[in-house]
């Protein structure tokens, strides 16, 4: 990424990029594990077959938000004391919201039986091929391809593309989730489908047609693949988290991948007091931030 690079179609086939449209694309490629439940449970009612990369860690995620409103916070979420926790934390975290968005519009126990019934990609790498529709995350996408794939919007979220140095208010691209995007769009052979989003973001131009702005009115505007391009990278360094918030946050990550419930659930009861006021304090900043920018 130390140059513009721009997307070429295949030279012997027609390659386009269309902004909206996309539902028949047999690949709905996504940015989060919320988004890919939601874009299964539409094709399951017609009766396709469905295949979902990262089953066994959406069907965890559901099953954690289960334990956590009997009651019995563990895993992901093994943070948060209780459900309402969870919520208001959600307002500063966009992941936890549109997750708590979807299990609230469709409901916990019916997203839980359409990812069961959902071909496991994970299981079997050739499966896929004799799936109708293929729903994944932008990283579980890495090194296959598809004829037609649809983007998620959750990809396109201005906080998501953006972060803000709750110290110095200096705000700065995400450059790591700009190369996930780009490896969304180059899964695409023949056609790839942009969500249509906020033209009047500057942000945008550099996935969209250089000819073409997405159509405010969301009439589809049909393009070469050559012409979608990913930005320049800088030689910028990384924004600063404070210190209590990035440690937080490190510790998380740790307890989650190496699956420690036990271990910080320990750390938690020993002073919940302390845990909570470091969350307040750091979506303090944040809301700050935001007010000012």
């Amino acid at each position: 990424m130390g140059a513009a690079t721009r997307l070429k179609g295949l030279p012997d086939k027609e390659s386009t990029c269309q902004v909206g449209g996309g539902g028949s694309a047999r690949a709905f490629i996504a940015r989060t594990n919320s988004s890919v439940m939601a874009a299964v449970l539409p094709t399951l009612a017609e009766g396709r077959r469905v295949g979902v990369a990262g089953k066994k860690g959406v069907l965890q995620m559901l099953d954690d938000y289960r334990s956590l409103r009997e009651g019995k916070p563990k895993g992901q979420f093994t943070h948060f004391a209780t459900e309402q926790e969870l919520r208001e934390y959600a307002e500063e975290a966009m992941d936890i919201k549109t997750f708590l968005r979807i299990v609230d519009t469709f409901g916990l126990e019916k997203l839980d039986r359409a990812v069961r019934r959902c071909e496991d990609l994970d299981a079997d790498k050739d499966i896929w091929k004799r799936c109708d529709f293929i729903a994944l995350t932008g990283h579980k996408a890495k090194g296959l391809e598809f004829d037609s794939v649809r983007l998620g919007e959750d990809f396109f979220q201005p906080k998501r593309l953006r972060s803000v140095d709750p110290e110095t208010g200096t705000e700065k691209v995400r450059e790591e989730e700009l190369r996930l995007i780009y490896v969304a769009m180059t899964r695409a052979r023949r056609e790839l489908y942009l969500p249509e989003i906020d033209p009047k973001d500057d942000i945008f131009g550099w996935f969209y047609p250089a000819e073409t702005k997405p159509d405010p009115v969301g009439k589809p505007a049909p393009v070469s693949v050559t012409n979608a391009a990913t930005p320049a990278s800088t030689s910028e360094k990384k924004p600063r988290q404070p210190r209590r918030a990035a440690k937080w946050e490190a510790d998380h990550k740790e307890a989650v991948r190496e699956q420690t419930a036990e271990r910080v659930r320990r750390h938690r009861e020993k002073d919940p007091d302390a845990h909570r006021a470091y969350m307040r304090e750091y979506m303090r900043k944040k809301r700050a931030v935001t007010a000012t920018a």
